[in-house]
């Protein structure tokens, strides 16, 4: 169980944003006793509001990989729903730790306090030494480092559910099972996942490009603009249904039993060229620079998962993410010589001799803290055009492929 702590000075490490990436983060420097403070813009775990004003809704079952998160997590937790997995990861620091309902809403710097953090709530804080932005997609930490910005891919999701009570949910149940069943091709997608509390989550994806095509023929306009899914469920559920209409009833018969209320989910990604060796001033090599593509340093910040490099789902978002806070904390103890509590004892068992080294209490860690993250982000932005690449090379399978049904 977390236990409240409290400290009377500025820690020198924030973390905005208590996700996977930056709870991971959390709870490897709490292993080593390093002093932190994690902003969240949610009220509190259970208060979890989406676009559209539902709660508990964030993501769905996520695969903790072998290699990957579960190298971060340190434990073998091959599928876990995403709000079972930041219960988890929270259980694991002390509740002082994490500030909630705290929205980041600009970031700045002042001559004196270095990097400012400016909130919705009208505070502010300074005095870090170590600024962690894993605050997704939308990061406002992100502009200290580039001015790039994530795209629309063209696709969106709409999400649904399915209750145990649900006249449909005996179908989902013997076509998913405890797991994932995909419905794929065609400019479409329909999955079907059950969450950790037994309901089924049904998302419903399609190209926007299509029906933008089709909309020139005269055939259809844009969905997401003729349709308010948050307000209006039975005119979103018709609207899905005549955009699967050529699909087999018992898929069809999904969307037609889903309760709402739907959210709507557009998916954004990062170009590739992004994270190129060229991007720093020329991301497409054309000799002229691309100031939105340009990354610079900015002393004392890095950037974690969906901050530092959205792409598109691949199966792969909360791993890598995970190891972005892994491979951060792995250079930072390289640099300052961080120790988790266990090495504090030598193979006896005995306590080590010595005193133990302050954790960036002095202005000469400043410097360490620049190699470390320089030492972190080059291999991250390689991970990062690979991850990119990726999403939208599945994503292109997914969407353009004949179509066909994958369980999982």
């Amino acid at each position: 169980m977390s236990h409240p702590t409290t400290t009377t000075t500025t820690p020198p490490i924030a973390i905005i944003g208590a996700g996977p990436c930056g709870l991971t983060l959390a709870r490897l420097l709490e292993r080593t006793r390093v002093p932190y403070v994690a902003f969240e813009r949610d009220a509190s775990l259970s208060l979890s509001p989406s676009a559209n004003g539902n709660h508990n809704n964030k993501g769905g079952t996520l695969d903790i990989h072998a290699g990957t998160g579960q190298a971060a997590l340190d434990a073998d937790r091959p599928e876990i729903d995403r709000r079972q997995l930041r219960g988890l990861l929270l259980d694991s620091v002390p509740a002082g730790r994490v500030r909630w309902g705290k929205a980041l809403r600009a970031v700045g710097r002042a001559d004196s306090a270095g990097v400012v953090l400016r909130f919705a709530d009208g505070s502010s804080e300074t005095g870090f030494r170590l600024i962690v932005g894993a605050d997704g997609a939308w990061s406002k930490v992100r502009p200290l480092l580039t001015s790039a910005k994530p795209h629309h891919s063209g696709k969106t999701s709409i999400k649904g559910r399915l209750t145990p009570s649900n006249p449909q949910y005996a179908a989902a149940r013997e076509l998913a099972g405890a797991g994932t069943a995909t419905a794929m091709g065609a400019g479409r997608l329909l999955v079907v996942q059950q969450m950790g509390d037994r309901t089924y989550r049904i998302y419903a994806g399609f190209e926007e490009r299509k029906e933008k095509e089709k909309e020139k023929e005269g055939t259809a306009g844009s969905l997401l603009a003729k349709i308010d899914f948050a307000a209006d469920a039975e005119a979103s559920r018709a609207a899905l249904l005549d955009l699967f209409a050529d699909w087999a009833p018992h898929l069809r018969a999904f969307i037609e039993a889903a309760e709402g209320p739907w959210r709507v989910w557009p998916l954004y990604t990062f170009s590739p060229e992004v994270f190129s060796s060229k991007a720093d001033g020329d991301a497409d090599g054309d000799g002229n620079g691309d100031e939105k593509k340009t990354w610079t340093r900015a002393p004392g910040v890095a950037l974690l998962g969906d901050a530092a490099h959205l792409g598109l789902p691949n199966g792969e978002g909360v791993n890598i993410a995970m190891v972005d806070a892994l491979r951060l904390f792995e250079c930072l103890s390289a640099e300052l010589g961080f120790r988790r509590e266990h090495e504090d004892e030598d193979e006896n068992g005995e306590p080590r001799s010595g005193p133990k080294r302050a954790i960036l209490d002095a202005r000469a860690d400043a410097a360490a803290v620049e190699r470390a993250i320089v030492a972190y982000e080059t291999p991250m932005r390689e991970r990062a055009r690979e991850h990119v690449e990726d999403g939208i090379a599945t994503n292109d399978m997914i969407y353009h492929s004949p179509l066909e049904l994958a369980r999982g």
